[in-house]
């Protein structure tokens, strides 16, 4: 009778270190498409306050607005302005 522990116990190592090489693998593709959909919300947010900006423009005032004012008449229209 032959002692195949330690073949075993290196095959065993070796199916370890590979689990182990593809969790680090597979946890840089999770951070790299984080950072990608990280950088895409960015994006949009940065589209959402050109567009706000481009209707102040459109409005005429963007060169006269108060901003305080202006904060104020959009929160208390709120309501009203929120798509549905």
């Amino acid at each position: 009778m032959t002692n195949n522990a330690p073949a075993k116990s290196r095959e065993i190592k070796d199916k370890l270190k590979a689990i182990d090489e593809e969790m680090k693998k597979t946890k840089a593709e999770m951070d790299a498409m984080g950072a990608a959909i990280r950088k895409h919300r960015k994006r949009e947010y940065y589209l959402k306050l050109v567009q706000a900006g481009k209707i102040i423009e459109e409005a005429g005032l963007l060169d006269s607005y108060d901003p305080d004012d202006l904060f104020a008449l959009l929160v208390l229209n709120r309501n009203k302005l929120i798509r549905k």
